[in-house]
């Protein structure tokens, strides 16, 4: 979905186009989407997984402290 994002706005050269806004919409749904499952797939094999959690966790945390500096 991103790559189709770029090759429209690569098309078009504008942010307002109808069609890029689309692949926008589009592409920013699919990512929330697999974040979402992927997130849902960590929790429900937490006791299997617990080296991914735990780097997950980790990565979540050090990415709320940059944007807090910020």
């Amino acid at each position: 979905m991103v790559r189709k994002k770029h090759k429209t706005y690569a098309k078009y050269n504008s942010k307002n186009h109808p069609a890029y806004r689309k692949a926008t919409k589009e592409a920013k749904r699919e990512i929330k989407k697999a974040k979402r499952e992927f997130e849902a797939k960590l929790a429900k094999h937490i006791l299997r997984m617990t080296k991914n959690h735990f780097s997950h966790m980790f990565a979540v945390r050090l990415r709320q402290s940059q944007e807090s500096e910020h």
